[in-house]
């Protein structure tokens, strides 16, 4: 199990790829498997499914992905509320 480029796994992403490779393995179930992680039996399923195409770094890439997908919605808010407070101070209210 490598890492891409200067990307490493934390703590809680060896314990994540563990506990789906006993899933793979069959020495857990997914339901047990989705116990464990503290997610939805809909979402382990997700993840099984994304380390069965990507293996290992698929988990580390969805999660830093989630990451990236955020930003934008936190930055355009910010915007907004920059906007809104320059509007208010413009129109002396």
């Amino acid at each position: 199990m490598t890492a891409h480029a200067a990307e490493f796994f934390t703590l809680d992403e060896v314990n994540r790829l563990k506990i789906i490779q006993d899933v793979v393995d069959r020495r857990l179930t997914t339901q047990m498997a989705a116990l464990r992680l503290g997610i939805s039996y809909r979402q382990c399923r997700r993840l099984l499914l994304r380390y069965r195409e990507s293996g290992p770094l698929g988990l580390t890439l969805a999660v830093s992905q989630a990451i990236v997908n955020m930003n934008p919605i936190e930055n355009s808010l910010s915007h907004f509320y920059k906007y809104a407070v320059a509007r208010k101070i413009d129109s002396g209210s």
